[in-house]
């Protein structure tokens, strides 16, 4: 399946959808296709891709099409984060968000009260989560710098 044909099976696809919550997927589908056909990329990247696409065997019919769709979405978005290093705007910052919660909360409840802190808990999860999206902020200017960024909006 090309990227142009992709594209335009998940239009007809919105069309024929009455559900928000799947027309959200399919949607976020294409805007990843537009920012692929735009980012620049050479033709055995792009052949890579529409194998990728034939791989997910998309066209296959289900009754649960938004689970379908959404978990497609998700091993596609993985293929092109790991085999092309393509990540959407502010992936890093999320992720180091998430990361930098967990971990603080983990030391917050560790260290807090031997720090003599009350709400150990809390500071901990502050911490973590500045600290998770300063990384995550760098990594994403990094991103960036390489070109590896799409852009989805």
């Amino acid at each position: 399946m090309t990227l142009q044909d992709a594209s335009l099976y998940f239009k007809n696809l919105i069309t024929t959808q009455t559900k928000e919550r799947e027309q959200k997927i399919y949607k976020q589908f294409i805007k990843l296709i537009f920012a692929l056909e735009q980012h620049g990329l050479s033709d055995t990247e792009v052949l890579r891709i529409e194998q990728q696409l034939d791989a997910l065997q998309l066209t296959t019919s289900l009754k649960n099409k938004k689970r379908f769709f959404n978990l497609k979405l998700q091993k596609f978005k993985s293929y092109l984060r790991n085999q092309h290093g393509l990540v959407n705007k502010d992936h890093y910052s999320n992720t180091g968000l998430a990361m930098g919660m967990s971990f603080g909360m983990l030391a917050g409840l560790i260290f807090g009260e031997s720090l003599g802190f009350d709400n150990g808990l809390i500071v901990g999860m502050v911490f973590g989560m500045t600290l998770g999206i300063i990384i995550g902020k760098n990594k994403d200017a990094e991103a960036a710098r390489q070109n590896r960024v799409l852009k989805t909006t």
